[in-house]
């Protein structure tokens, strides 16, 4: 039961269809301020001078560190996620990721590819090698995203509203 929930989880948006932006979440991007602790749209990152007398210049935004789902919420209920179990991310500055779903420390399930987020709020996984095996075309997932304004957490939510909060839990390899 674990290891279908893992998988679902692994997998969210897999066959989803897209709507008219792309976009596979409902969800719309957080507007106006945010409290600390509270999660917003993910921050575009760029050296000091990316800003100019003419506004914002569209710096891709980059994760980087280790992120473990903590709890996942659905229907208005939040559910720690058990300790034993755990799906976590790897971001790298580079803009590669690293997934893996781990069932009692074992992993069931890893995936590793490219990511990049637009518009502040979505989040795309492009899936090159799944379980060892290469996807040629690599394969596209969309997650609505939120980064809370610490970077500390990520909240990761489905077109049917599931969402999984992941805390940050270690720095990217070469950080």
């Amino acid at each position: 039961m674990i290891s279908i929930f893992l998988l679902s989880l692994a997998f969210w948006g897999c066959g989803k269809p897209a709507n008219s932006n792309g976009d596979t979440s409902p969800q719309a991007p957080v507007s106006g301020g945010t409290p600390p602790g509270s999660l917003a749209p993910a921050q575009r990152t760029g050296p000091p001078d990316a800003l100019s007398a003419k506004g914002p210049v569209n710096a891709p935004v980059l994760l980087s560190g280790v992120y473990t789902i903590a709890e996942v919420e659905e229907k208005g209920v939040v559910k720690m996620w058990p300790p034993d179990n755990k799906i976590e991310f790897t971001f790298s500055p580079d803009g590669t990721y690293a997934r893996k779903a781990m069932i009692r420390g074992r992993v069931d399930h890893a995936d590793t590819g490219q990511y990049r987020v637009e518009g502040g709020n979505r989040l795309i996984l492009s899936i090159v090698s799944s379980d060892n095996k290469v996807q040629n075309p690599a394969k596209e997932i969309r997650h609505t995203i939120a980064l809370s304004a610490d970077g500390d957490s990520i909240k990761l939510t489905a077109k049917d509203g599931k969402a999984a909060t992941f805390r940050k839990t270690g720095e990217a390899p070469g950080n």
